[in-house]
């Protein structure tokens, strides 16, 4: 009986959604866009001709995206945003970002984080692509 009572008490804990706070903290810091890698990753499927990547190529690299505590700043080009974003882990662990914007309105992103990489879809977008962004740190920071 202790034994089904512990194994229904670690299902439950697995089952139980994830706080926003924890999945938050794991994306604390800043985020630069990566032109580069992006790029790299677009090339490697074919539905990404040169023509299509030339059209999304003007705009990889100009964004930068910072989380501090339950905020979210995003700066692209010469426009600034601050919004507390709803946050939920999917199923398969990634992280489904949703917020306002009062220049685009609904925004809806689906990012996949590994210690300073992150990659971020955008999945309602007219050209849904992914995006990397690496982690920016400070000198005296340690790696993750």
């Amino acid at each position: 009986m202790r034994i089904l009572y512990g194994t229904l008490l670690l299902v439950a804990a697995v089952a139980l959604p994830v706080s926003a706070d924890i999945l938050l903290h794991q994306l604390q810091g800043t985020w630069k866009s990566d032109k580069d890698a992006t790029l790299a990753e677009l090339r490697k499927h074919d539905h990404w001709t040169e023509e299509r990547i030339k059209l999304i190529e003007g705009i990889l690299g100009k964004m930068t995206v910072r989380f501090s505590g339950k905020t979210m700043q995003t700066e692209f080009l010469d426009l600034k945003s601050e919004v507390e974003p709803n946050v939920k882990k999917l199923e398969d662990g990634r992280i489904r970002i949703e917020y306002t914007d009062q220049t685009f309105g609904k925004q809806v992103s689906i990012v996949e984080v590994s210690g300073d990489s992150m990659w971020v879809t955008w999945p309602e977008t007219p050209i849904p692509f992914r995006e990397r962004f690496a982690r920016e740190r400070d000198k005296a920071e340690p790696p993750r």
